[in-house]
């Protein structure tokens, strides 16, 4: 909010005509901060070296993996988007990320991800699944958004973060945003910002 102190007069060279207004002094009353919802790289990661991604036969050309390869960077400027249709239950958009080599069962995974719309309760989400793999089998440690443990999450904007210790060694993590025939569960854009896996030092079997 912006106050001015104004004086009328004859000068034309703030408003341009034959009638204008001289101003004085101004002052700011108040400031509204903006917070971006682009996160920042996560600390301490090792990013994934390569993916594969996979969208329903269901679909019809409704779904897609947008910018797959997005992924493997932690740039918070680019993102990788699960796509699907809030009108087609069953459906489903998938991505794996695989590291170079295999976690120990004590290493951590933490993933960013956001809702596109900028919806805030995404961790209540009940069709939005991920997983711990080892090669192309899920072995555990993860579950759909709404069963992790609320110490599991945190958000930053609009921005959720999810992180979480797979319990067996794993070289990969799957997200899936699958569409339910109750719209109001549903992701129509998830974004994926960063799969960061932090290990122990030394490794732990």
């Amino acid at each position: 909010e912006v106050q001015m102190i104004l004086h009328s007069g004859s000068v034309a060279s703030i408003l341009g005509g034959a009638d204008s207004i001289n101003v004085y002094s101004v002052r700011i009353l108040n400031t509204t901060t903006v917070i971006p919802s682009t996160p920042q790289p996560i600390a301490g990661c090792e990013d994934p070296v390569f993916e594969r991604d996979s969208i329903s036969t269901l679909c019809l050309g409704f779904c897609a993996v947008e910018n797959p390869s997005h992924i493997l960077t932690p740039d918070p400027t680019d993102f990788t988007t699960l796509r699907i249709s809030t009108i087609l239950p069953n459906t489903f958009a998938a991505i794996n990320a695989y590291y170079a080599d295999t976690a120990c069962s004590t290493d951590t995974v933490v993933i960013a991800l956001e809702d596109a719309t900028g919806q805030l309760s995404l961790a209540s989400y009940p069709n939005i699944t991920i997983n711990a793999l080892l090669d192309s089998v899920v072995v555990g440690g993860g579950g759909t958004l709404n069963t992790f443990a609320p110490t599991s999450i945190t958000t930053s904007g609009n921005i959720v973060y999810v992180s979480f210790v797979p319990g067996t060694p794993f070289n990969g993590i799957q997200v899936v945003n699958k569409a339910s025939a109750l719209s109001a569960n549903n992701v129509q854009q998830l974004r994926l910002y960063q799969f960061c896996l932090r290990r122990l030092a030394p490794p732990v079997p």
